[in-house]
């Protein structure tokens, strides 16, 4: 009998969270160039505009991330290294961009359902492709799917919501 889906789960959001600590607190001092041409190009390119435009952008990034775990269910280690990464970078752009209250305050709104839905497809692949022990269509039905959804819901919060609450709170002590 495997482990509770939730456990699975957890182990997933642990690992991007770790990347993402790692990221915020310790390696942006070194890669503040990186940041400020980051910071550069999302200004540059009204990135930050809420709306549509930002929910199709959020969408199709997130949901090619998903599908992209998904299809690296072959071995968990790569899935986990793939998650810390991703959370290692977005620490790196979140980090001079604003105080971690507000960081806070503008990721937990969709990150919750965003990294769910990650670790979902994560969970779904390694399912299929690692243990073999459900079929392709159960792994689309009970994985992918819900963490599709889940992204879609997440991408609305962070198109029209996390700015929104990220202005609310400009700056704020810990």
């Amino acid at each position: 009998m495997g482990r509770p889906l939730l456990y699975e789960v957890l182990n997933y959001v642990f690992i991007f969270v770790s990347g993402l600590l790692v990221g915020y607190f310790t390696l942006h001092e070194f890669l503040f160039s990186f940041n400020e041409v980051m910071i550069d190009y999302k200004i540059n390119e009204s990135f930050i505009k809420p709306g549509l435009p930002l929910f199709d952008i959020i969408l199709i990034k997130n949901s090619q991330f998903s599908i992209a775990v998904f299809l690296l269910g072959f071995n968990k280690f790569i899935q986990y290294l793939v998650m810390f990464i991703a959370g290692l970078i977005s620490g790196l752009l979140l980090s001079p961009l604003m105080p971690i209250c507000a960081a806070l305050g503008g990721i937990l709104p969709h990150g919750l359902l965003e990294l769910t839905g990650y670790a979902l497809a994560g969970v779904g692949g390694y399912k299929y492709f690692g243990l073999h022990v459900i079929s392709l269509r159960d792994s689309l039905v009970k994985y992918l799917l819900p963490s599709l959804v889940l992204l879609i819901i997440a991408a609305l919060i962070e198109a029209f919501i996390t700015l929104k609450i990220i202005l609310i709170i400009p700056t704020c002590s810990v």
